[in-house]
């Protein structure tokens, strides 16, 4: 459940709230309900949000790239610790080259 506590302490259930008003038409010039339907003459839906996501979709087949996780290789995650150290040893060899361009001026 998401809900949350307005400024003045009242607990209000923003996903109700959302479903309750998912067919009000949207404030602004955008011609969308608040579902994100794109609305013709009169409020009517004329397509939905579903549609216009497979329809761009099917226009732009590479705007989503899927991968599968067995693809990621291991050496890609590291331990908090093992970034950590990391780091440091980039930042020491950073100052490292730093102190030798300085001490060659």
């Amino acid at each position: 459940m998401e809900t949350v506590r307005s400024m003045r302490g009242k607990m209000v259930d923003m996903a109700r709230l959302a479903a309750e008003n998912a067919t009000k038409i949207a404030l602004g010039n955008a011609q969308m309900n608040a579902r994100g339907d794109l609305l013709g003459s009169g409020g009517n839906v004329v397509k939905s949000r579903e549609q216009m996501a497979r329809d761009y979709h099917s226009v732009n087949p590479k705007a989503v790239k899927q991968i599968a996780l067995r693809d990621i290789k291991r050496e890609v995650f590291a331990t908090p610790a093992e970034a950590l150290a990391s780091a440091r040893e980039q930042v020491a060899e950073e100052r490292k080259s730093k102190r030798k361009i300085a001490d060659a001026s």
